[in-house]
């Protein structure tokens, strides 16, 4: 080992995890993008992909441990561009405006984690 050089050893116990989401009606939500896992406020660990047709969205590799979901409310994510004008442009939002809190998860060590009832509140689809 080189003079001044360190090494550290770091563990990290991870799972799996599927998540569904579903609506107030409990039907499921196609198409949700926009998810994240956070560790806390301030503290992203990963993006879900788009949920399936059943409202079906994984991770093969996830962290162990309690995860909040946030998504992106329906008025801040991605559009087609319908034309350049003033009116077009959003207001500016303050966080809370922007994200949704759909819950915490907890992700067990070593195991798969299956979460079926995430609701997606009204406010997403807004």
């Amino acid at each position: 080992m080189l003079q001044g050089v360190s090494e550290q050893v770091f563990t990290l116990a991870t799972g799996s995890l599927r998540v569904r989401f579903l609506d107030a009606e409990d039907k499921p939500v196609t198409n949700l993008e926009g998810t994240r896992l956070m560790r806390g406020p301030r503290d992203y660990y990963a993006h879900l992909p788009t949920s399936d047709t059943d409202g079906r969205s994984s991770l093969t590799t996830c962290e162990a441990g309690a995860l909040h979901v946030w998504s992106c409310r329906g008025a801040m994510r991605p559009r087609p561009r319908i034309k350049n004008t003033c009116s077009s442009i959003p207001r500016i939002r303050t966080m809370d405006q922007l994200v949704l809190d759909l819950g915490t998860i907890t992700v067990s060590e070593g195991r798969a984690t299956e979460v079926d009832r995430v609701h997606v509140p009204p406010a997403y689809f807004k």
